[in-house]
């Protein structure tokens, strides 16, 4: 439960600086927008997504003092920069631990000794087994626990994980069910842009400079220990203000601009929620197209492709432009 402080230090740029009975303190903005000025070095992405990339990044500093944390979900199709997000969003978690194909005896083990950040890379291997996926949903929510069997020199006791922890999951295909997807928030990646200056290669001197800053957001966080609690008007009800209710708070210790940034994010992003919808559904339109055009003559052509699914989807338009 989060303990609800009225008095608040305002940042490591000014550490003398004091206010009370407010939870919007301004001189940590120019921290938020240095981090989120480097994640755009190194992101293709709109402001939007970088903005809550770099609250959630914040947000797992602060997840075992709330009763729940959201899975950030990443999806798209190859080289698209879901690794670089990852490899990005690594270096200001909290205690992260990026893994691929993990078994699922590792990760509750992991989870409940490290109790910091899990980071699953091509988690579509992982996520066929319903197992794994209940290990997520038990994770989602503080006091989430798995039970095993542990053997004993005459039988088998049952011994508890907590596995109450942030977790990023990046797949191709999606999450296999309502119940994981209702406790994600998802983000869809896509090629670079035309013209992109962001670096094929994150070098070592690119990372020493994150962590860097890194260690200028530990110092935030180190003089502010427990978030206050604050309402800035998303709007939401239900598991949907659960899943930001953290991150409303971190958004809140940065300011007015990373306040402005978190109700962009929902209004655009989340609660729309046809992004992921709309993705699928190009891609049928896609698979349609492309026959249509094989069988018509044997040959297919890109501005017949873009002109076909023009005609089939309305949201082809706004989806390219995102691109």
């Amino acid at each position: 439960m989060k303990e609800d402080h009225r008095v608040v230090s305002l940042g490591s740029n000014d550490p003398k600086s004091i206010i009370e009975g407010g939870c919007s303190i301004m001189n940590n903005e120019e921290l938020y927008r240095d981090i989120k000025s480097y994640f755009k070095c190194f992101i293709d992405t709109d402001e939007t997504e970088l903005s809550f990339l770099v609250l959630y990044a914040t947000g797992t500093h602060y997840f075992s003092g709330y009763d729940s944390y959201p899975i950030l979900h990443i999806t798209g199709d190859y080289e698209t920069g879901k690794n670089r997000r990852l490899d990005v969003m690594e270096l200001f978690c909290y205690k992260p631990r990026i893994l691929t194909n993990p078994s699922l005896s590792s990760l509750f083990r992991l989870i409940d000794e490290n109790k910091g950040t899990i980071l699953i890379d091509e988690a579509d291997v992982v996520l066929v087994h319903r197992d794994f996926e209940n290990a997520l949903l038990a994770g989602y929510k503080k006091g989430g626990q798995i039970s095993r069997s542990k053997r004993t020199d005459k039988d088998f006791t049952p011994e508890m994980y907590n596995v109450y922890c942030p977790k990023v999951v990046v797949t191709r295909e999606g999450l296999p069910s309502d119940a994981l997807r209702s406790r994600s928030v998802t983000i869809i990646t896509f090629p670079k842009t035309k013209g992109s200056i962001v670096p094929d290669i994150m070098r070592e001197k690119d990372k020493q400079e994150g962590l860097e800053l890194r260690k200028e957001l530990d110092s935030l966080i180190s003089q502010q220990k427990v978030l206050e609690s604050c309402d800035i008007g998303l709007n939401l009800s239900g598991r949907k203000a659960e899943i930001f209710d953290c991150l409303t708070d971190v958004a809140s210790m940065f300011g007015q601009e990373a306040i402005d940034d978190l109700k962009k994010f929902v209004e655009k992003i989340y609660i729309p929620e046809t992004g992921y919808t709309t993705m699928m559904t190009l891609n049928e339109d896609l698979i349609r197209v492309l026959f249509d055009n094989w069988v018509s003559d044997k040959k297919i052509y890109l501005k017949n492709i873009k002109t076909n699914l023009q005609q089939r989807s309305g949201d082809y338009t706004n989806t390219h432009e995102k691109q």
